[in-house]
Protein backbone atom coordinates (compact mmCIF):
# COMPACT_ATOMS: atom_id res chain seq x y z
CA UNK A 1 0.00 0.00 0.00
CA UNK A 2 1.23 3.30 -1.10
CA UNK A 3 1.30 6.41 2.10
CA UNK A 4 -0.48 8.73 -0.47
CA UNK A 5 -3.32 6.28 -0.58
CA UNK A 6 -3.81 6.06 3.09
CA UNK A 7 -5.86 8.73 4.84
CA UNK A 8 -4.61 9.89 8.29
CA UNK A 9 -7.97 7.59 9.93
CA UNK A 10 -6.01 4.88 8.16
CA UNK A 11 -8.46 3.24 5.83
CA UNK A 12 -7.42 2.81 2.39
CA UNK A 13 -8.74 5.63 -0.39
CA UNK A 14 -9.87 4.49 -3.17
CA UNK A 15 -9.45 6.86 -7.05
CA UNK A 16 -12.63 8.00 -8.33
CA UNK A 17 -12.77 5.88 -11.52
CA UNK A 18 -12.66 2.64 -8.71
CA UNK A 19 -15.30 3.94 -7.24
CA UNK A 20 -17.77 5.14 -10.65
CA UNK A 21 -17.26 1.87 -12.44
CA UNK A 22 -18.56 0.07 -9.30
CA UNK A 23 -21.28 2.47 -9.29
CA UNK A 24 -22.17 2.10 -13.18
CA UNK A 25 -24.27 -0.75 -13.68
CA UNK A 26 -26.90 0.64 -10.52
CA UNK A 27 -26.78 4.15 -12.73
CA UNK A 28 -26.93 2.15 -16.14
CA UNK A 29 -28.87 -1.19 -16.30
CA UNK A 30 -28.29 -2.71 -19.40
CA UNK A 31 -32.01 -4.30 -19.22
CA UNK A 32 -33.80 -1.10 -17.28
CA UNK A 33 -34.32 1.40 -20.40
CA UNK A 34 -36.82 2.78 -17.40
CA UNK A 35 -33.87 4.07 -15.48
CA UNK A 36 -31.98 4.82 -17.91
CA UNK A 37 -34.65 7.79 -19.35
CA UNK A 38 -34.78 9.14 -15.48
CA UNK A 39 -30.94 9.32 -15.26
CA UNK A 40 -31.18 11.39 -18.52
CA UNK A 41 -33.98 13.46 -17.49
CA UNK A 42 -31.97 14.24 -14.15
CA UNK A 43 -29.04 15.14 -15.71
CA UNK A 44 -30.82 17.41 -18.26
CA UNK A 45 -33.08 19.89 -15.15
CA UNK A 46 -29.38 19.68 -13.61
CA UNK A 47 -28.09 21.53 -17.12
CA UNK A 48 -31.18 23.36 -17.08
CA UNK A 49 -31.37 24.77 -13.68
CA UNK A 50 -27.16 25.66 -14.00
CA UNK A 51 -27.90 27.55 -17.40
CA UNK A 52 -30.86 29.17 -15.56
CA UNK A 53 -29.33 30.05 -12.82
CA UNK A 54 -26.32 31.64 -14.95
CA UNK A 55 -29.16 33.41 -16.80
CA UNK A 56 -30.66 35.20 -14.37
CA UNK A 57 -27.87 38.12 -13.39
CA UNK A 58 -27.13 38.33 -17.32
CA UNK A 59 -30.86 39.49 -17.56
CA UNK A 60 -30.84 41.54 -15.02
CA UNK A 61 -27.96 43.72 -16.04
CA UNK A 62 -29.71 44.16 -19.37
CA UNK A 63 -32.83 45.43 -17.46
CA UNK A 64 -30.63 47.98 -15.43
CA UNK A 65 -29.04 48.92 -18.76
CA UNK A 66 -31.93 49.34 -20.70
CA UNK A 67 -33.27 51.27 -18.01
CA UNK A 68 -29.98 53.95 -17.87
CA UNK A 69 -30.65 54.95 -21.02
CA UNK A 70 -33.09 57.79 -21.43
CA UNK A 71 -33.85 57.28 -24.45
CA UNK A 72 -34.90 54.04 -24.91
CA UNK A 73 -38.45 52.23 -25.79
CA UNK A 74 -40.26 52.02 -22.56
CA UNK A 75 -42.11 48.80 -23.14
CA UNK A 76 -38.45 47.33 -23.38
CA UNK A 77 -37.43 47.30 -19.69
CA UNK A 78 -41.02 46.07 -18.98
CA UNK A 79 -40.12 43.10 -20.68
CA UNK A 80 -36.74 42.56 -19.91
CA UNK A 81 -38.03 42.67 -15.91
CA UNK A 82 -40.74 40.18 -17.22
CA UNK A 83 -38.27 38.08 -18.82
CA UNK A 84 -36.36 37.94 -15.61
CA UNK A 85 -39.08 36.94 -13.45
CA UNK A 86 -39.79 34.20 -16.03
CA UNK A 87 -36.28 32.96 -15.32
CA UNK A 88 -36.10 33.27 -12.12
CA UNK A 89 -39.24 31.25 -11.68
CA UNK A 90 -38.30 28.65 -14.30
CA UNK A 91 -34.94 28.61 -11.77
CA UNK A 92 -36.67 27.82 -8.81
CA UNK A 93 -38.59 25.80 -10.76
CA UNK A 94 -35.59 23.51 -11.64
CA UNK A 95 -34.26 23.67 -8.39
CA UNK A 96 -37.15 21.88 -6.62
CA UNK A 97 -37.32 19.37 -9.12
CA UNK A 98 -33.75 18.37 -8.55
CA UNK A 99 -34.49 18.24 -5.19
Amino acid sequence: MSPRNRSPSGPLKQPASVTLSRLLPYLWPRENSGLRWRVVLVLLVLVGGELATLAVPMAYSRVVDRLSHPGSLAMAPVALILGYGLIRLVSAALTNLRA
